[in-house]
């Protein structure tokens, strides 16, 4: 059985991406056979994010996604998120869960609305300092 609009490779994401295409509805996961018959058959698992453009492979949307912010000139934005994710969300163990959390911040881009409970918090402190660094990589 075929899963819709799955995008296996970064040459599946249009050239004219935006924040909003890959904006992250939910996580996706499932099964898929590599191989064999009977009880021989080997698995393997997919982890995936459902977006506006369809449910995409993790990496290939990590990288979508960095590469759409490089675009966009808002590295130093992403630093902040990933300072700002390491600093208060405490159920996030490890750099790849961190990073994962920064990159679903940007796109869904929260941080632009006063309204966001830390909106002073990230801008008087994370964006301000990160900008004060030049983009170095004290924050990481």
């Amino acid at each position: 059985m075929g899963v819709k609009n799955c995008i296996d490779n970064i040459s599946g994401i249009p050239a004219d991406v935006t924040f909003r295409d890959l904006r992250v509805h939910y996580r996706t996961g499932r099964a898929v056979r590599l191989s064999g018959t009977g009880r021989d058959k080997e698995y393997t698992y997919r982890v995936g994010v459902q977006t506006d453009l369809g449910d995409i492979e993790l990496s290939v949307w990590q990288e979508a996604m960095q590469r759409l912010i490089h675009a966009s000139g808002e590295d130093e934005l992403q630093q902040a998120l990933q300072a700002y994710v390491k600093e208060h969300i405490y159920w996030w163990h490890t750099r790849a869960e961190r990073l994962q959390e920064s990159l679903e911040l940007h796109a869904c881009r929260t941080f632009e609305d006063p309204r966001w409970a830390d909106y002073d918090l990230f801008y008087q402190g994370y964006f301000q300092k990160v900008k004060s660094n030049e983009g170095g990589s004290e924050l990481e």
